[in-house]
């Protein structure tokens, strides 16, 4: 009997450390951003367009990406936890260190959360750690093309695995490296659509507004 009862609670251990660790393991176009606000306070929103498990992670950079697919180091970064399990469509929204946000403690990336630019900045959506990411969605304020390599704090290259229009997007006001806008977001339609439907309505910046002013970003679900 004492046995039975020792392996029984081997076996409850492992399968609560297994529910512990379990977490959705996203590819590219799984969420998208949806809203930036550079002025302060700084904010985001993002969709996700697959079910989220609890305790998945996800992470944020203002880091730019190099012209080698690596990251611009130690910018900033901030990590989301799902807290319980999130629907297809949800928006989420960013506006400080609380709750299920804390800083995404990669030293690679930096680890003092997001200090946005009012000149032009990046978000990047990745997980796993900054020198091996597997990268998300990544949407840039500070012109309306990607540049070839991330000189500066405002400018980035196209993350290796993403693509323009599709699992990214560029909505400066203009097509100049610091052609910016302060804030933008996504203004087109939140109906019910297949995942590649809504990815190409979020990745064309043309269905995006900008403003010099904060704007009060839209956390209307999709769907």
């Amino acid at each position: 009997m004492k046995q039975t009862l020792f392996v029984l609670t081997i076996a409850t251990c492992v399968l609560a450390a297994a529910g512990a660790s379990a977490q959705t393991t996203l590819t590219a176009g799984d969420i998208a951003v949806i809203g930036i606000n550079t002025d302060n306070p700084d904010s985001f929103t993002f969709v996700t367009l697959i079910d989220l498990q609890a305790g998945t992670e996800i992470k944020f950079t203002d880091s730019g990406v190099l012209s080698t697919g690596l990251f611009r180091p130690n910018e900033g970064a901030v990590m989301y936890t799902a807290p319980s399990a999130i629907g297809a469509g949800t928006v989420i929204q960013f506006t400080g260190i609380a709750g299920d946000w804390t800083s995404a403690n990669d030293a690679g990336v930096g680890t003092s959360g997001l200090n946005l630019s009012t000149s032009g900045d990046q978000i990047i959506v990745f997980q796993g750690a900054s020198t091996t990411p597997t990268f998300i969605y990544a949407a840039q304020t500070n012109s309306t093309a990607w540049q070839a390599d991330a000189t500066s704090s405002n400018t980035s290259s196209l993350p290796p695995g993403l693509v323009d229009g599709t699992t990214a997007v560029a909505v400066g006001a203009g097509s100049g490296a610091g052609d910016e806008n302060d804030n933008a977001q996504f203004t087109g339609s939140r109906d019910g659509a297949d995942k590649a439907t809504v990815l190409a309505e979020v990745s064309n910046a043309g269905n995006w507004v900008g403003s010099g002013s904060a704007l009060t970003l839209d956390t209307t679900p999709f769907g």
